[in-house]
């Protein structure tokens, strides 16, 4: 039975919808019990474990999320030093040439 309930969710609703998956395994264990004549009042899910390559996998993803923020971040940084080094098109180049040239 709680293999069925678990077997619904992937690894991550296992965490992210825990309350659910508790109802769910709850319901059923008490249907199952009434069986043997067995009444449960209440039914807990304390721990979930997980195989050392799903935790591997994760904590990968989770590393390559912050280092792409921290990318994300530098190349705003260096965007944000560039701006005093405006790039002119030759046009526009021309025009501040004769303006500069008409000043002196």
């Amino acid at each position: 039975m709680l293999k069925g309930v678990l077997a619904k969710f992937t690894a991550s609703q296992l965490i992210t919808q825990r309350q659910q998956v508790s109802l769910l395994v709850r319901k059923g264990l008490i249907e199952r019990a009434l069986d043997f004549n067995i009444i449960l009042d209440d039914v807990a899910l304390t721990e979930l474990a997980f195989s050392p390559q799903y935790s591997a996998a994760v904590e990968s993803k989770q590393v390559a999320a912050q280092e792409a923020q921290r990318a994300t971040f530098l190349v705003g940084e260096f965007i944000t030093q560039l701006r005093p080094f405006r790039t002119y098109s030759s046009t526009q180049f021309q025009r501040r040439q004769s303006n500069n040239a008409r000043r002196r």
